[in-house]
């Protein structure tokens, strides 16, 4: 079911059950189911010293609405659920991910600009990474997650969860 705009009433219209349940009953079903996506990636992947690399995603645990087909490393917003979403990742490192690190995400295009990069740094030494942001994005943006470690050597990236939550219609 998808969203749909609601008819413009006038005066002394004879409302009939099917009008309602279009107009309230299925949007309000629409506005109360979460829509979003879970997507992880189970296979190991090397990260290069002194490199971004891109995060290819092998598994989707939740996808409401079509927003990617597994494997890939790029979600796309489908139409009609432009908004804020909120972006979250987790990863676990077989060794430290040196202080230095940086989680981005990257998007093709943003209200709030043409596109956007967000770099959360990795702080500290540690085995964990994680990071949040909320951003607002058009239908039909894309979006990708790639990590920057600097320790030296390669660093085996052990699985990640990245999700995604639609929040709210608005620019």
């Amino acid at each position: 079911m998808a969203w749909s705009a609601p008819r413009t009433w006038v005066a002394a219209a004879v409302l009939t059950a099917a009008q309602l349940n279009t107009d309230v009953r299925d949007n309000m079903l629409w506005l109360g189911t979460p829509k979003g996506w879970n997507i992880r990636r189970a296979a190991t992947v090397s990260l290069t010293n002194s490199a971004f690399t891109g995060i290819t995603f092998d598994t989707e645990v939740t996808d409401t609405d079509n927003f990617i087909t597994a494997p890939s490393a790029t979600v796309t917003i489908p139409t009609g659920l432009d908004g804020f979403y909120a972006l979250s990742f987790a990863g676990t490192t077989a060794t430290t991910f040196s202080t230095g690190g940086i989680l981005r995400f990257v998007t093709t295009a943003s209200t709030m600009s043409n596109a956007a990069t967000i770099d959360i740094p990795v702080t500290g030494a540690a085995s964990n990474i994680d990071g949040s942001y909320i951003l607002p994005l058009p239908a039909t943006a894309t979006i990708t997650v790639s990590l920057f470690q600097a320790s030296g050597a390669a660093v085996t990236l052990n699985s990640c969860t990245f999700v995604g939550r639609w929040l709210f219609r608005g620019t």
